[in-house]
């Protein structure tokens, strides 16, 4: 929230505290989808994720507070056609602010780069652009602190619904025909803290060097990805990856 929200959102707090009958609704709805918020603010989530609920009550109180003065205003017999100018200007100056500070301060924030879960974004862009060429594993990402294993399989979900398929990586992954069937092979798509999933692949593939994609703030590695061609596929024996010549039928 910009300074000047800010301001006049505090004058609609105590305004609608003056009349909490006629704004009890708002008040309510206010601090109750604070609660939200406070009860997660250990989680590693984005701030916008957890009070998003509670931005229409929110310029509602701004709205009771430009009522008010208006009020005040015409009681104390201003004229408002100055009023209406002075909420004019207010209006675009919050605009102009924000629209700076969300679409030009923010996005080049490390902050924000990592509030939206770059591992999980980045996977499924990898994935819906390559699927047609490759089968995609990709990691469950249970090493990762907190929720954020929870986090990114409903980012990756969400992101790759009626786009693209894939499987997740187990202790045992079995290659059906219609994975490999007219592409180029398998793609495995690991976190560094995968650490059991990049030594199996490493273990049964020697050969196959990943690609990386790292933060474009720090140069860190935040997930690799083997790609492996069918030609190697066919020379699997068993291990972390087994070829199955039965069609799945589960699914």
């Amino acid at each position: 929230m910009d300074n000047i929200t800010g301001v006049l959102l505090a004058g609609g707090i105590f305004a609608a505290l003056a009349a909490a009958g006629a704004n009890s609704l708002w008040l309510l709805w206010f601090f109750l989808m604070l609660l939200p918020g406070m009860m997660t603010i250990t989680i590693e989530a984005p701030q916008a994720y957890r009070v998003s609920s509670v931005i229409p009550a929110l310029y509602m109180l701004v709205l009771v507070f430009f009522r008010k003065m208006e009020s005040a205003l015409f009681m104390l017999g201003k004229k408002t056609a100055r009023f209406n100018i002075l909420l004019a200007v207010i209006t675009a100056a919050v605009c102009v602010i924000n629209f700076h500070q969300y679409f030009v301060i923010y996005p080049s924030q490390k902050s924000a780069y990592m509030d939206y879960s770059p591992e999980a974004n980045g996977i499924s862009r990898l994935v819906n652009n390559n699927s047609s060429d490759w089968y995609f594993f990709v990691s469950e990402a249970k090493n990762m602190y907190g929720f954020y294993s929870f986090e990114q399989k409903v980012i990756l979900s969400f992101t790759t619904h009626k786009k693209s398929k894939f499987s997740y990586v187990q202790d045992k992954n079995i290659i059906y025909p219609s994975y490999i069937n007219g592409k180029k092979g398998i793609a495995v798509v690991a976190r560094p803290s995968d650490g059991d999933i990049i030594k199996a692949v490493q273990a049964q593939f020697p050969g196959i060097k990943p690609e990386t994609e790292e933060n474009l703030h720090t140069g860190e590695e935040i997930f690799r990805c083997y790609y492996i061609p069918s030609e190697e596929i066919r020379k699997i024996q068993g291990g972390f990856f087994e070829i199955s010549h039965v069609e799945n039928t589960n699914e």
